[in-house]
């Protein structure tokens, strides 16, 4: 099988306590809680039958995350209103796949059985790794240009049909999920 790698918008909502020190570096520090929600999104892809491209069947399914972590931000340094920083996270995530569908690609002599797998939720380790730049509009509110490695675990489908014929689990594992995100967002900090 292949697969393609699709693009899709992330919602993140973040809050923790921010430590800032403008005499030294690092010049500020901020440990937080994160939740994340990855868009659903479907995939697509190929499903070579007997190693014989006379069979060209595809397939489609969606999925959909969601992560819980601790991270912390660093800012290096501070240069008029710009600050370079990196962050780290781990936590736990939510891998949900679903609606598995095959079909034909062209008109095919023998028909394919589906295989027909159910929905199912992965819950796995996350960790995440990035750098970006902060700038400082005003003391307590920032807009950061980012980039994000997400590492989401692994996922997999529920059981597929053929489990009523063999008496076994069939199921497929799609491996380990990342994902990498370029963002825009913005900051507010109380009491800041």
């Amino acid at each position: 099988t292949s697969q393609t790698k699709p693009t899709t918008p992330i919602v993140s909502v973040e809050g923790g306590y921010r430590w800032s020190n403008i005499n030294r570096a690092p010049f500020a520090y901020f440990l937080g809680l994160r939740y994340r929600y990855l868009n659903s999104d479907s995939m697509n892809g190929n499903i070579l039958i007997l190693n014989n491209s006379a069979f060209p069947y595809g397939f489609t399914y969606d999925t959909s995350a969601q992560t819980f972590s601790l991270f912390g931000k660093i800012d290096l340094m501070q240069f008029g209103g710009f600050a370079p920083y990196i962050t780290g996270g781990m936590g736990a995530a939510i891998l949900r796949f679903s609606n598995y569908g095959e079909y034909p690609k062209s008109a095919v002599s023998i028909a394919r059985n589906s295989a027909a797998f159910n929905s199912d939720a992965s819950y796995n380790f996350t960790y995440d790794l990035g750098f970006g730049l902060d700038y400082f509009i005003k003391q307590n509110w920032t807009v950061s240009l980012g980039y994000d490695y997400i590492n989401l675990g692994k996922l997999r489908t529920g059981n597929g049909a053929y489990n009523n014929i063999t008496g076994g689990t069939h199921e497929l594992n799609f491996g380990t999920v990342t994902a990498n995100t370029v963002f825009l967002q913005t900051d507010y900090m109380f009491n800041a």
